[in-house]
Parts: C-alpha cells; sequence; structure tokens
C-alpha cells in the first residue's frame, strides 16, 4: 500500500492507504481503511479529474 491519506466525512476524519493504477482514462485502486479489510475502486480520469466508486451491499457507493 501507498502513505497515508487524510480523507475527511461529514462525521470525522481517518486516514486510508490505498494504491492507484491507471491504463488509459481507466483507473483501478485498492483503499485499505484503518478498521482492516480492502476496498476495490474502479474509475476513470479524464478532463482533470479522478472519479472513483465501489459496490457496496447496498448497490453503488461513491467513496
Amino acid at each position: 500500500m501507498e502513505p497515508e491519506q487524510r480523507i475527511q466525512s461529514p462525521f470525522s476524519v481517518m486516514f486510508v492507504s490505498f494504491l492507484l493504477k491507471q491504463d488509459g482514462k481507466k483507473v483501478t485502486a485498492t483503499l485499505a481503511p484503518p478498521h482492516g479489510g480492502e476496498i476495490p475502486l474502479e474509475g476513470e480520469f479524464a478532463d482533470g479529474t479522478l472519479k472513483l466508486a465501489t459496490r457496496s451491499q447496498g448497490g453503488d457507493a461513491s467513496p
């Protein structure tokens, strides 16, 4: 995993590790939250904007 990054939500701040891979516009990532487990992410980098999403048991969710 890569160095920790700070993510702020409406409820708290958490530090997570993640690894990004890019193939053209397609981006995949693995997010490792402090409470354990890994979360796969998929998305794209286009026009200077990175968009990532993950599937949760409830459907699509944007991290």
